[in-house]
């Protein structure tokens, strides 16, 4: 089963578990590098209960605080049953950002590239042309290598094709997918696209078995 919920990414010198108020929504530390840069699994069934109805503003609030606590960037990803994940990103010098990527089932539905306000990276629908070189000034808050703009923004435009995905890609090509083989294969899942996302700006974490965010990196694999 996929999976629903949201997945908060972030750096720290401690697990990102041990925040309040994380703690209060069961998260399970999917992976981490020697870095401390994280990755947490929030289950959508830990949300109503326990923060309310208000998901997404929990989670801003969330991600204003761990901003400000860990003086590090903090991107929050929340995924409706596959179909769509919302990304919204902050960082300690203000390189906020936001978009959108839709499963490919959702994505040959609706007219993606009409959506685009390339002037504002926080609409959810910025260009990919404007909103790589944002992402990457994010990224680099991290203190990690600067990443490819020029590869960020590719992914990104390859992330809203409604073309081949990665399971056509293997059966027509024979080849292994993702992270082994040629960037061009689409993924099927939100959460796989955003694996995709995060490894081409270098922020995908290491990956701890048998948690949800394997569980996310093996649907880019397979």
């Amino acid at each position: 089963m996929s999976f629903t919920g949201s997945f908060v990414l972030g750096r720290a010198d401690r697990p990102l578990t041990r925040f309040e108020p994380l703690r209060r929504w069961d998260p399970e530390l999917g992976g981490s590098d020697e870095d401390g840069w994280q990755v947490l699994a929030i289950a959508a069934r830990a949300t109503p209960s326990r923060c309310g109805a208000d998901t997404f503003g929990q989670l801003r609030a969330i991600r204003a605080m761990l901003v400000a606590e860990t003086n590090a960037p903090v991107l929050v990803a929340t995924i409706g049953t596959s179909t769509v994940a919302v990304l919204e990103a902050s960082s300690p010098n203000g390189a906020d950002w936001a978009t959108m990527l839709y499963a490919a089932t959702m994505a040959r539905t609706l007219d993606t590239s009409a959506m685009h306000d390339a002037d504002n990276p926080e609409s959810g629908f910025a260009s990919p042309g404007y909103l790589a070189p944002v992402i990457v000034k994010w990224a680099s808050e991290t203190g990690r290598p600067i990443a490819d703009v020029h590869l960020v923004e590719t992914t990104l435009k390859e992330l809203s094709e409604n073309g081949p995905t990665a399971e056509d890609n293997s059966a027509l090509t024979g080849a292994v997918p993702f992270p082994e083989t040629a960037p061009a294969l689409i993924p099927t899942t939100a959460e796989a696209k955003l694996v995709r996302l995060l490894h081409s700006a270098g922020l995908a974490p290491a990956v701890l078995a048998g948690t949800e965010w394997a569980a996310a990196v093996d649907t880019v694999r397979h």
